[in-house]
């Protein structure tokens, strides 16, 4: 098995020599660690075997053999017929006029023309359908629970339907008679059976939606592509490489696909892509992994004016307060009153901040202080103090509720890596809340030993400038 895959693996790299990629400076596959900080978690990625200067071209592809959407039109009269025939755009517009589909249906036409494809070899070097297995779509309900935000099971539910529905139009399309008049060639699916059919549809939706680029060759950067070699490189959130899609200066025609270093690269040192300023909801729902300490993570907490009724707590937020429709009239100047929730990242927030000094205000000259101030500025010592033990009280409102989540989807996830994936997920929204957490009681210790002090006073007003 490893034998046929290192094969496959040297073939893909002697068709793209062949087919005139620039490939000298780079090797792959090469195993390392993925760097999503979860135990035991290696990919195959690219690295380079020469030095290459910041902004130095690390590796190009010709144009020839980038599947855009409309390459993959042209590349199988079956493909054709689906997505260009007016009967069926009319029959399934929401299937025909998605063009991440008409990749997905690429795939699973040329992995079944197997050798007859242009594509085979790249096609035979993507991951197989184990890899996908533990993306959120194979998500059991009671595993979902684990996870420490309630979109996310939302979300899974929204793909596992997509995924169903896009496969029922596939099938329905290939079965009717105006695919069947056009092309008999049909019938070559339909030997399969339904659920070997969906479990290859399954696998090629999710090369699709985890390596497709935007094709920024069509201009408006808005149809999907599948770029050969350059969608094996590992994400990183902190080293990114800058990819160009180069066309001639003078007809406009496209060339080729570049990747430029960013930085002085090394013999050694990994090639990197960033899939996006992504965090973890999005990286497991798009590309079935999460990120340590990601720094695009944020964690929800709601807004003192949704939930301020319900705490038996001498630290809670009155749930009669006279004062509502003039805060609600501040809010309104200074960010979304139809907005439910903060999003925090890993610098506490000022704008967290300066919704709980306008909700613990409870008389009209603290309120116009805080309007005057803003975002940025303390209105007094006694509101400070009111405020910040407000927010610490949600926040260890919030870390009971993930540390229970998390505890519960331990017990209840036995599959080893959807275990880590919950761990590492949960534990990043918990080091967030705990960072924020740390800086209400490092300035509550501040604020307390203060008393009169002004000189005190004016150095923490000082911090938020």
């Amino acid at each position: 098995m490893i034998g046929n895959q290192r094969k496959a693996e040297a073939d893909f790299i002697s068709w793209l020599n062949a087919n005139g990629c620039m490939l000298e400076n780079v090797a792959w596959p090469s195993f390392s660690s993925a760097g999503t900080g979860m135990d035991n978690e290696s990919e195959r990625g690219v690295i380079a075997l020469k030095s290459v200067p910041k902004y130095g071209v690390i590796f190009s592809l010709p144009f020839e053999l980038i599947i855009t959407v409309e390459a993959a039109l042209k590349s199988s009269s079956i493909i054709g017929s689906i997505f260009n025939d007016e009967n069926i755009r009319k029959r399934f517009p929401s299937f025909v006029q998605n063009e991440s589909r008409i990749l997905t249906v690429f795939l699973v036409c040329h992995r079944f023309q197997q050798k007859d494809s242009k594509w085979r070899h790249y096609i035979a070097t993507l991951p197989e359908q184990t890899a996908f297995c533990d993306f959120l779509d194979e998500w059991t309900e009671e595993e979902l629970v684990g996870l420490a935000d309630n979109n996310i099971a939302l979300l899974c539910r929204g793909c596992k339907a997509e995924i169903r529905n896009n496969f029922r139009d596939f099938v329905n399309i290939l079965r009717s008679d105006i695919i069947g008049a056009i092309n008999p060639a049909k019938l070559h699916f339909l030997e399969k059976s339904s659920d070997t059919l969906f479990q290859e549809y399954r696998w090629a939706y999710w090369i699709v939606e985890s390596r497709a680029f935007m094709d920024r060759f069509c201009g408006d950067y808005s149809k999907p592509c599948l770029l050969p070699f350059a969608d094996m490189l590992n994400h990183c959130d902190k080293v990114t490489d800058s990819a160009e899609f180069k066309v001639d200066s003078k007809t406009g025609q496209p060339i080729c696909f570049e990747l430029h270093a960013s930085r002085d690269i090394m013999p050694g040192n990994s090639v990197y892509n960033s899939y996006g300023n992504r965090n973890n909801n999005e990286l497991l729902l798009k590309y079935g992994f999460v990120i340590k300490n990601n720094i695009w993570e944020s964690v929800r907490i709601s807004l003192p004016w949704v939930k301020h009724s319900n705490h038996n707590s001498d630290l809670s937020l009155f749930s009669v307060d006279r004062l509502l429709e003039k805060k609600k009239m501040v809010v309104d100047q200074f960010g979304n009153p139809q907005s439910q929730e903060l999003f925090l990242r890993a610098v506490p927030s000022l704008e967290c901040l300066f919704f709980f000094r306008l909700w613990t205000c409870s008389d009209i000259d603290s309120l116009k202080k805080c309007q005057q101030n803003g975002m940025r500025n303390p209105v007094s010592l006694s509101l400070e103090i009111k405020t910040l033990k407000n927010i610490k009280y949600e926040l260890d409102r919030k870390i009971s509720a993930i540390s229970a989540k998390s505890e519960l989807g331990q017990n209840v996830i036995v599959n080893q890596k959807r275990t880590e994936i919950t761990r590492v997920f949960n534990e990043t929204k918990l080091n967030i809340l705990r960072s924020h957490r740390a800086f209400c009681e490092e300035n509550l210790d501040l604020l307390t030993n203060l008393s009169n002090n002004l000189v005190g006073w004016e150095v923490y007003c000082g911090l938020f400038h």
